[in-house]
């Protein structure tokens, strides 16, 4: 029996793990231990689907970034390109991108304001579905983390040591439960004698027995003084719940500039003018209210309600007086009051498996009463009235994604008792196909009317300079234009993604400055139709990971093609190139970057090609979470202050114009900012993340 029991006990302790099974030896059951490698589960950084492509940026990206758009270029989206010192997002192609905080449109204020340890997600859309997004057809989206309570302080500073420049920024945010509450105060100043414009004008003016009295007009700049400061306070209201979004903003500006002014010398080639000095004073001041509504309802059974009203209040006031030896001074001045109510209502309805419909209406309404002194003395009071209304259908069907829409434009403008009625459609198409989550096809076209600006109608005569008058043109009506864009997305790992693009944009029925000549000067006119006016672009962008989380490379290469029929006649190309690297280190991190010359044309409306330098920099950062420290080092084998040239060429006036500044002179600069941030954040889930994000609190 005891012989049993025992036999019993072997077999449960050995099923135990502890000891041999009964006829065993100890040499054969012996298991010999193993180390395991370490298992890691990453998150995917790049998220790529038929409607939006989505990065997860790290936590070192964000704790380098002192604002949305230094985060943005961390990022390297292969779709757009990011200026951040100008604080400019684009797409490749020029076109504007929209920027949101959690579905709500941003301002470069909001967008500084940011807590960047609070970035969760960047989403990137083109043409989205999604009625917050307002229609923009591309926009970048942030997504931020959420809090119960709580709030913070965030203090921003920069200084530009060369070109004498800088800001400061303080925002706080008071968050309980449902209420947000923001106050934003912002500073900014330039101080620099580097500013103004040389231009090489030659004139080919008719004369009386038939000829062509040919001579250059080279005005040079001796000396300038530009002083511009620039002061805004708000103050945000916002309720935000899961059925209802509704905030208020109250925002006043002020920007007062003195001066902005340039002497030098005028010399004629050949000299049947004598030469002579020049000086040209000019003051601007500016000041405005502003309201901004956004108010957002979801309601049951997948309707959707957004309404975003908006009002401004803005007066202007603008003089100027040209003087040049041996001539009368020329005195022009404008004192402006304009009010501007813009209001949009979107209705959006989901049904689910076949797609989403949105109808919206949209007025815009200015009023403005300008006062014409100097060369041209007159009383203008202008009215204009844009309504549109159209549909939007969408649909999200697995690896497909498409966008389809119309519109219609109703114009109303009475310019000083005359009245005019315009009206035009718009449409717009754009389908996505995503085979897999690391391939993208997207194509898009779009047909679209533009409008005059009401000053563009004047009829007033303008005295420019000694040989330069300037006239509107009262029966101006909308141009058309038609674009198409493609890209090709490719995502095969967190490590490298890329995009290659194409885009063109056709210009027909257009507007254009034309030059008039006379034996005494030339008559800057507004003439339509003209020649049609084309530009493409193509190119590819690619980002790679050389050592994860530590170092990257960016780069892209484009050309871009214009056409600018008459009066113009012009056909230009160019290639251009950038490279950037980004390096992290512990607290530190490092970029240097690199954009070759570049050349694009300057609009549809002028005759303009545009050669830019090449711009190069490097930046060092510190930060410990709430203090960020930024060095940056930009152009600084470049000590003249001669920045993009523009040219134009027409039948009896062209131009050869310098701009004089300091963004493509060598410059030195010093950004700070502290946030000082408390509360409870939401609790969060199982988030696609690619590290740990630490707590703390954003300005929307």
């Amino acid at each position: 029996m005891n012989s049993r029991l025992s036999i019993i006990s072997s077999i449960l302790l050995a099923a135990a793990g502890l000891f041999p099974a009964y006829g065993q030896t100890e040499k054969q059951d012996t298991v010999k231990s193993r180390d395991l490698n370490e298992v890691v589960v990453e998150g995917k950084q790049v998220q790529l689907n038929a409607e939006s492509m989505a990065y997860v940026p790290t936590s070192r990206q964000k704790r380098a970034s002192q604002n949305a758009i230094d985060l943005l270029n961390r990022l390297s989206i292969s779709t757009i390109q990011v200026d951040v010192f100008q604080n400019k997002v684009e797409t490749h192609d020029r076109k504007p991108v929209a920027i949101f905080i959690d579905y709500v449109p941003a301002s470069d204020s909001d967008l500084k304001a940011m807590r960047m340890a609070d970035v969760k997600k960047v989403e990137y859309f083109d043409y989205p579905s999604d009625p917050r997004l307002q229609g923009n057809p591309h926009v970048v989206n942030f997504i931020m983390v959420k809090y119960e309570y709580g709030g913070y302080v965030k203090l921003s500073g920069d200084e530009g040591f060369v070109s004498n420049r800088g800001s400061l920024q303080a925002n706080a945010r008071l968050q309980y439960k449902k209420m947000t509450y923001d106050i934003m105060g912002f500073g900014s100043y330039s101080s620099n004698n580097h500013t103004g414009n040389q231009d090489l004008e030659t004139f080919r003016l008719p004369q009386a027995d038939g000829s062509l009295k040919v001579f250059d007009r080279y005005s040079e700049v001796a000396g300038s003084k530009n002083r511009t400061q620039q002061y805004m306070a708000s103050f945000r209201a916002a309720y935000s719940s899961d059925k209802v979004y509704a905030a208020s903003l109250f925002l006043a500006g002020l920007t007062p500039q003195p001066h902005l002014d340039q002497n030098g010398k005028v010399i004629y080639t050949p000299q049947d003018f004598p030469s002579s000095e020049y000086t040209l004073t000019n003051s601007n001041h500016s000041k405005f209210l502003r309201f901004n509504g956004n108010y957002y309802l979801y309601l049951p059974k997948g309707n959707q309600i957004l309404f975003t009203p908006n009002y401004t209040y803005s007066h202007t006031s603008q003089n100027s007086v040209y003087t040049e030896t041996g001539l009368s001074p020329i005195a022009n001045g404008a004192y402006d009051n304009t009010n501007v109510v813009d209001a949009s209502l979107k209705y959006s309805h989901n049904f689910e498996n076949w797609g989403s419909f949105t109808a919206y209406v949209q007025e815009n309404y200015t009023h403005s009463r300008t006062q014409y002194t100097g060369s041209a003395v007159s009383l203008e009071r202008n009215m204009s009235s844009t309504f549109d209304a159209g549909i939007n259908y969408s649909l999200s069907k697995g690896k497909f994604y498409g966008q389809i829409g119309f519109g219609w434009t109703w114009s109303y403008l009475k310019m000083n008792g005359e009245k005019n009625h315009t009206n035009s459609p718009s449409a717009e198409i754009s389908l996505s196909f995503s085979p897999t989550d690391k391939h993208r096809i997207r194509a898009s076209y779009s047909y679209s009317v533009w409008a005059p600006s009401p000053n563009f109608k004047s009829e007033n005569v303008i005295i420019a300079s000694p040989l330069m008058r300037y006239t509107g043109n009262p029966n101006l009506v909308p141009m058309r234009s038609n674009s198409l864009s493609a890209s090709y997305s490719f995502v095969p790992s967190n490590r490298f993604f890329t995009t290659v693009y194409g885009s063109s944009w056709i210009v027909g029925n257009r507007y254009v400055y034309d030059y008039e000549a006379d034996a005494n000067g030339i008559l800057r006119t507004i003439k339509q139709p003209m020649g049609h006016y084309a530009i493409a672009n193509y190119g590819v962008s690619a980002t790679w990971w050389i050592k994860k989380s530590v170092l990257a490379v960016q780069g892209s290469v484009g050309q871009s093609l214009a056409r600018n029929g008459k009066p113009y006649d012009m056909n230009r190309s160019f290639i251009n190139y950038r490279i950037s690297a980004f390096y992290y280190l512990k607290d530190f991190s490092f970029v240097a970057s690199y954009s070759s010359p570049s050349a694009w044309s300057d609009g549809s409306m002028v005759g303009g090609w545009v050669n830019s330098k090449d711009n190069y920099y490097l930046i060092a950062s510190w930060s410990n979470g709430n203090v960020n420290i930024r060095l940056s080092a930009q152009n600084f084998f470049r000590w003249n202050y001669r920045a993009n040239k523009m040219t134009t060429r027409s039948r009896y006036y062209d131009y050869v114009r310098q701009y004089i500044d300091t963004y493509s002179h060598a410059n030195f600069g010093l950004s700070v900012t502290y946030t000082f941030g408390y509360g409870k954040k939401v609790k969060q889930g199982d988030e696609l993340r690619a590290t740990d994000a630490s707590s703390s609190g954003i300005l929307k």
